[in-house]
């Protein structure tokens, strides 16, 4: 079976090879560039032939570069990939994403950039080497010219949303093939999309894994139904003159439009306000047209009397005021209205004991008529206008937390109760915040924002910190082992040292600080002795490791000299003799 395979591999290496290829995989040409000094002279000579040095993207294009290598007089060739020391992220040599990565590569953390290799004594899986290594490098140049081929969405048509100025619509993506598959599919717009009113050109774009590209368009045209919407519109304008004219100026506050569009849309009028008209009735129009050419149109009569019209003396202005506290509505009073005549007769005003009320919030026009004996009469009209300036309230802001971190970690998960908020005008205020219930916290304090916001602006912030304190000790995971050493030759004592790096780890992902008894290579006397190694976080937890120092004497004593032999005499009548040593 393996011969089999392995016939059948070298056959689709090569029944495609060019003349200066090693081997082609999904019109791509791979061969071997030798004699480099280290992985840029490697990345030079395959720049020099117009390919990079190899990428791998899959684990189909692994397998082809793995056998190709192992076919070859190579035992261990330089790839692309690189890690960075400074940001111990990889890259690829070419510049393309890093979106695959062998089951083989469970490279070790270094102090030092190394470079991967396909290393023949690993069976050809990646293994990181050194940069500064000569190794020959496998270069990769792209021999596919076709562009994908690509359709685009059929045109689309719709109409604007109802009061808006785009449609609200879901995009599909193109569709595309190509002859070694494509690698990227998008267009400009794609998925749920608001389109404006008119035309929008969509480009859709495909590309395949020889950088080969084809785009095309469709456009989608979104038309406006909805005319414009009439703001304000003037009720009958009275107007009066002299006994002696035949016609009289008259004025009015122009009418106003708004359009879905956002734009606003051309007014023309048969009048203009402060055109002289003559006796009785004139319709006067307005018509609003948008860019859709969709009209209205707002219609009032200008009457001119041959009379003139009693004068108030005391109309209001515009009357502001807030809303009462706590409530949605808001008290405007005014002095009782007072008007005269050119008759010199008291004129009659409509409902004449109105002075105020309570009004909810928003604009409530007011008007008041005056009218004399002989029918003429005149309007005194104003707009009160109550303001909601109460900001909502928080019902239950939570109280501040503090927490302990959770085990061997820099964090807690931390969960409240969410405020609610009301408000005056009795609508739900819109409730934003800067974080949720069961989110992460690190070790530290943060504050949680809550803010309420009505549809006047006026806002209310729940404001409250959580706390997270670490109060959990270090672990001694690497602490010094029991100590036996000899003293020194001719000593009493003897120095010992000890490991104090990476000993021990902290929830915080700090090192903590390391504190002994003894200082490792300290010089010990003969004896026993117990050291104690404290591990104090930034917190002020701490852990002790306590280890034995034991300093043995295994030296054989010497003499500091030696007398020489000595013959004497016994005492008299004695068996022994006295002598002095």
């Amino acid at each position: 079976m393996d011969i089999i395979f392995k016939v059948l591999f070298l056959y689709h290496l090569c029944q495609f090879c060019t003349a200066n290829c090693n081997g082609e995989f999904q019109g791509q040409c791979y061969t071997f560039e030798c004699g480099n000094s280290d992985i840029d002279d490697a990345v030079d000579s395959c720049n020099s032939v117009g390919a990079t040095l190899v990428s791998i993207h899959s684990m189909e294009e692994q397998e082809f570069v793995r056998e190709l290598v192992r076919d070859s007089i190579h035992s261990k060739v330089f790839i692309g990939l690189i890690l960075e020391y400074s940001t111990r992220e990889y890259y690829w040599t070419d510049g393309s994403d890093v979106d695959y990565m062998t089951d083989a590569n469970d490279f070790e953390e270094r102090s030092w950039e190394f470079c991967t290799a396909l290393d023949g004594s690993r069976n050809y899986d990646w293994e990181e080497v050194r940069c500064s290594d000569n190794h020959c490098g496998i270069c990769k140049q792209v021999l596919d010219e076709e562009a994908p081929v690509i359709t685009c969405p059929d045109a689309i048509s719709d109409v604007a949303d109802p009061n808006q100025s785009y449609a609200a619509m879901t995009l599909d993506n193109a569709e595309a093939t190509d002859n070694i598959g494509v690698t990227h599919l998008y267009c400009s717009r794609i998925g749920s999309s608001q389109l404006n009113i008119g035309l929008t050109t969509i480009t859709c774009t495909a590309t395949d894994a020889a950088n080969n590209q084809a785009q095309c368009t469709y456009d989608v045209t979104v038309t406006d139904t909805q005319p414009p919407t009439i703001n304000f519109c003037p009720g009958t304008v009275v107007g009066a003159i002299s006994a002696s004219a035949s016609t009289a100026p008259v004025s009015w506050s122009n009418p106003s439009f708004v359009d879905n569009s956002g734009v606003s849309p051309s007014v023309t009028s048969t009048h203009n306000s402060g055109d002289t008209f003559p006796l009785g009735d004139t319709t006067v129009t307005f018509t609003a047209v948008d860019n859709a050419a969709l009209t209205v149109q707002c219609t009032f009569i200008v009457r001119v009397e041959d009379n003139t019209p009693p004068v108030f003396t005391n109309c209001p202005s515009n009357i502001i005021v807030n809303t009462s506290p706590g409530e949605a509505a808001g008290s405007a009073s005014w002095d009782v209205l007072e008007a005269t005549d050119n008759s010199l007769v008291a004129p009659v005003i409509n409902d004449p004991s109105l002075i105020g009320g309570n009004y909810p919030i928003g604009d409530h026009n007011i008007a008041f008529t005056a009218t004399d004996f002989s029918g003429n009469s005149r309007t005194c009209a104003f707009i009160v206008t109550v303001i909601d300036n109460e900001s909502p309230v928080f019902n239950n802001c939570p109280a501040d937390q503090s927490l302990p971190t959770d085990a061997l970690l820099p964090t807690t998960t931390v969960t409240w109760t969410e405020p609610t908020a009301t408000d005056n005008s009795g609508l739900n205020p819109n409730i934003h915040q800067t974080h949720h219930p069961n989110d992460v916290f690190r070790l530290g304090s943060e504050y949680v924002v809550y803010t309420a916001l009505d549809l006047s602006g006026n806002n209310k912030q729940c404001t409250f910190s959580v706390t997270v304190l670490d109060s959990e000790a270090p672990i001694f995971h690497n602490g010094p082992s029991n100590v036996v050493v000899n003293t020194q030759p001719g000593l009493p004592s003897a120095p010992v040292t000890w490991p104090l790096a990476d000993i021990a780890q902290d929830n915080s992902q700090e090192y903590p600080t390391i504190n002994c008894t003894y200082i490792s290579g300290h010089n010990f006397r003969f004896g026993n002795y117990s050291v104690d190694c404290t591990a104090t976080d930034a917190a002020g937890n701490y852990a002790v490791h306590t280890f034995h120092v034991a300093i043995i004497d295994e030296e054989i004593p010497s003499f500091l000299s030696q007398p020489e032999d000595i013959l004497v005499e016994t005492d008299p009548w004695q068996p022994y003799a006295h002598i002095d040593l």
